[in-house]
């Protein structure tokens, strides 16, 4: 959320800045410094939220033994290009550790559902027969 913000922040900063710009008649080549200076910052912020993201699924498939796919995998995975020179997860491998985060826990509850289920009907038998002993 915090680099959410920031990006935010610093965009309206960019835009004020190009603004003044093109009111003080500043030459074109300032004027593409500082859009090329607030797209460097745009995309090194993007890849910095997305090492976060790539962390995250990494930290919860290491908990829930998913298996990392193979990083010489380029529909899973891409080279940062502004912050570091490690992977992060392309929208792909982002689905994919979705999927198997959600089929872990969909397995999870399934185990104990059918105790669940079967406690509730013995509440539910001895309910009944409590009330039919008491009237």
């Amino acid at each position: 959320m915090l680099l959410r913000k920031k990006l935010n922040k610093n965009e309206k900063a960019y835009k004020a800045l190009l603004d003044e710009a093109r009111r003080g008649k500043k030459s074109r080549d300032d004027i593409e410094a500082i859009n090329s200076e607030a797209s460097h910052f745009y995309f090194s912020v993007r890849e910095e939220i997305q090492l976060l993201i790539t962390k995250y699924y990494i930290e919860l498939s290491d908990k829930l033994l998913i298996p990392l796919p193979e990083r010489s995998d380029e529909q899973m995975w891409e080279e940062c290009i502004y912050v570091s020179t490690r992977k992060i997860l392309t929208t792909e491998g982002i689905i994919y550790f979705r999927s198997k985060i959600r089929q872990e826990h969909k397995e999870k509850i399934d185990l104990y559902l059918p105790f669940v289920t079967a406690a509730i009907g013995i509440i539910g038998a001895i309910t009944g027969l409590v009330a039919v002993l008491t009237k």
